[in-house]
């Protein structure tokens, strides 16, 4: 019985020697190693209209058992912009055996530019104004997104209710790709209060974009429309009041970066006059 019993653990010493050769022999045979995927350029630029079609151009895959899988190639993630403006582009690519390769390369954009913030409204407010909600007011748009104005954060400000002055609000927003735009938004407060019966300058556009170094355009553009009083339902035509709005622009630099304003004020027949202003950003 013995004997047996020996004789069977021979057996199956065997067989575990001959099933490990088995599985080294198939392990060897295994396609383990994924695609190789390369480009014809470590940097692409692109356009923000432009979809993973053109980010996949120039780019190819190659296995050592399939030949070419380039047309498994997909574009896995895009990254937030780095410090230098560009993005981070994920390829992968898979073969047969279902092996997946990874890599990457920067993209960088033609015609991006930053979210931008707008106005619906002058941000001159008056002494008897019990409350100035500036968030509704304030709306942002984003190349890639859309109407980010959800996104609008008012991160601090030295405004004074009640009291007249020049003061500050710092805004700021992000979009999908971790862009951020801040400015640090000029807010007056006339020292009076807002009667129904002063005059009203509507203006086309209460915060403007321009380029550092250009001229300054013809502020009198921007104004759209003026009414002598605030409660009248008749508007008068901007054309006729243009000569009579006096303008203010000493407050904007166009060689140097920042965020400025032009004043537009006027007084009508009664002697009442009002001031409206529009931000200038000069980028």
């Amino acid at each position: 019985m013995l004997k047996v019993n020996k004789g069977i653990c021979c057996l199956l010493a065997a067989l575990i020697v001959v099933l490990a050769v088995f599985a080294w022999i198939q392990s060897a045979s295994e396609d383990v190693e994924g695609p190789d995927i390369s480009f014809e350029s470590d940097v692409i630029e692109v356009s923000i209209k432009d979809g993973d079609d053109v980010l996949l151009k120039g780019v190819t895959a190659r296995d050592d058992e399939d030949g070419n899988v380039s047309d498994s190639l997909i574009v896995e993630n895009i990254s937030d912009f780095d410090d230098s403006g560009n993005r981070t582009v994920t390829y992968a690519a898979s073969d047969k055996s279902h092996n997946v390769t990874k890599k990457e390369r920067k993209v960088s954009y033609s015609d991006y530019r930053s979210p931008k913030f707008s106005l619906n409204k002058s941000t001159t407010f008056y002494s008897s104004d019990g409350n100035i909600n500036l968030s509704d007011i304030i709306t942002a748009e984003d190349v890639f997104d859309g109407d980010i104005s959800a996104f609008v954060k008012l991160t601090e400000d030295d405004i004074v209710l009640g009291q007249g002055g020049k003061y500050y609000a710092k805004i700021s927003v992000y979009n999908s790709a971790g862009d951020c735009s801040t400015l640090d938004l000029p807010v007056f407060i006339e020292a009076a209060s807002q009667n129904s019966y002063a005059p009203v300058i509507n203006l086309t556009d209460y915060i403007v974009y321009l380029k550092k170094g250009d001229k300054k355009p013809e502020w009198r553009d921007y104004i759209d429309s003026v009414k002598n009083r605030a409660n009248s339902s008749e508007q008068s035509s901007a054309d006729k009041y243009k000569d009579m709005v006096e303008i203010d622009d000493s407050n904007v630099d166009m060689s140097a970066e920042g965020c400025y304003y032009v004043s537009y004020s006027y007084t009508n027949p009664s002697d009442l006059s009002v001031t409206s202003r529009l931000i200038v950003v000069v980028e």
